[in-house]
C-alpha cells in the first residue's frame, strides 16, 4: 500500500501509524462524555439542521426505529418519496449492500435497469430490513464540472479532516478525494475507489492511489480524464463547510467529514470520529510528516485532561 519496499520509502515505515495505533490514540485523547450524535444518523441530522450545515436527508430506516416490522398489507400509509435514493445497511462497511434509484415517470430505476414502482420497493427494502436495518437517504448528485470531467455518475466525496487548535477552534489537518470506478456506485476506497490527495490552499488534486496497489494514478483508470491538477469547483465553500461542522461537535478532537460537492453547494454525508488513516497516508505519507500532527496531539490531550479534571471535580 505505502510501496514500503522502495528504498526511501522504506526509510519512513516507522512513521506510519497503523489503524488500531491512530483509533487507540483518538480514544486515548477523547475526553469521557464527549459527543456520540456523530454516530447516531438522526441525531448527527438533527445537530447540523439546527446549526445550519447543509446535510444530507435521512427519509426512513427500515427495520431499526421506523417501520420495523412492517407487513406489506399495512405499507399504504407509508409511500416511498419521489426522488432519486440511495440505500444503505446503516452498519454498511466498504459500501456492501448499497442500491442506488432513480425516480422516473415509468417508477424507480437502479443503476442495473430494474424498475420497481413505489410500493414495490418498500416492499423489497422491508424484507431486506429484517436481516439488517435500512437507510433511506436523498441521493446527492455530482456538481456537473466533476460529473462531465470524470464521467461518473455515482456520488465522489472529499473525506476532508479537521482538527481543533489549543484556542478551542476548527482546523484543516488533511483532505482526500474519493471517486468510484465507472460501474460501481460507491466511492468507498474498500470497494475499489480512488483515493487522491487534496491540496487544502487550491482544491487542485494529487495522483490518485487504489488501496491494493501501490501505484500513482495521474487518470481515472475506466475514462482516461486527468486526475492530477484538476480542481474541485466550491472549494473554499467545502473548507469553511468543515470547519463549521466542527464548531457543531466542538468536543471532539479530529472528525473526517464525508462531504459531496453538488451543483448547489456542498453536502455533509457523514462524519467519522476515526477518519481511515491508512487513506490519508497513502495519498498524503506518514501522519508524522504533517505539521499539524503533533500540534494535534498536544492540544487534544491538553483538551482531554481539562475536561476530565472538569468532570471529576463537578
Amino acid at each position: 500500500m505505502y510501496g514500503l519496499f522502495r528504498p526511501r520509502q522504506w526509510q519512513l515505515a516507522p512513521r506510519y501509524i497503523t489503524p488500531q495505533e491512530f483509533r487507540g490514540i483518538v480514544e486515548a485523547l477523547t475526553p469521557i462524555g464527549a459527543d456520540t450524535s456523530l454516530q447516531d444518523k438522526f441525531a448527527f441530522e438533527a445537530v447540523c439542521k439546527q446549526s445550519g450545515l447543509p446535510c444530507i436527508e435521512t427519509i426512513m430506516v427500515l427495520g431499526s426505529t421506523t417501520l420495523e416490522n412492517t407487513s406489506p398489507d399495512n405499507m399504504k400509509a407509508h409511500r416511498l418519496q419521489e426522488c432519486d435514493l440511495f440505500i444503505k445497511p446503516v452498519s454498511a462497511r466498504s459500501g456492501s449492500g448499497t442500491e442506488m434509484w432513480s425516480w422516473t415517470t415509468s417508477g424507480f430505476v437502479n443503476h442495473r435497469g430494474e424498475v420497481r414502482t413505489s410500493r414495490e420497493l418498500l416492499e423489497h427494502l422491508v424484507q431486506r430490513s429484517t436481516s439488517q436495518a435500512i437507510l433511506v437517504q436523498r441521493r446527492i448528485k455530482n456538481h456537473r464540472t466533476i460529473s462531465e470531467h470524470f464521467g461518473i455518475s455515482a456520488l465522489s466525496t472529499v473525506r476532508i479532516v479537521t482538527t481543533l487548535t489549543d484556542a478551542g477552534q476548527p482546523n484543516l489537518f488533511q483532505a482526500l478525494f474519493k471517486m468510484p470506478r465507472k460501474h460501481s456506485i460507491v466511492d468507498n476506497l474498500g470497494a475499489g475507489g480512488i483515493g487522491c490527495g487534496v491540496q487544502l490552499d487550491t482544491g487542485r488534486l494529487e495522483a490518485g492511489h487504489v488501496k491494493a496497489n501501490h501505484e500513482s494514478l495521474h487518470e481515472h483508470p475506466d475514462t482516461g480524464a486527468l486526475i492530477t491538477g484538476f480542481a474541485l469547483p466550491q472549494w473554499q465553500e467545502v473548507r469553511r463547510t468543515a470547519l463549521d461542522a466542527h464548531r457543531a461537535f466542538s468536543n471532539v478532537a479530529i472528525i473526517g467529514w464525508d462531504i459531496g460537492i453538488s451543483d448547489s453547494g456542498p453536502v455533509i454525508i457523514e462524519g467519522n470520529p476515526f477518519p481511515a488513516v491508512e487513506s490519508l497516508q497513502q495519498s498524503h505519507g506518514p501522519l508524522e510528516v504533517n505539521p499539524n500532527f503533533w500540534p494535534f496531539i498536544r492540544t487534544a490531550a491538553t483538551n482531554s485532561q481539562s475536561v476530565e479534571s472538569n468532570n471529576y471535580l463537578a
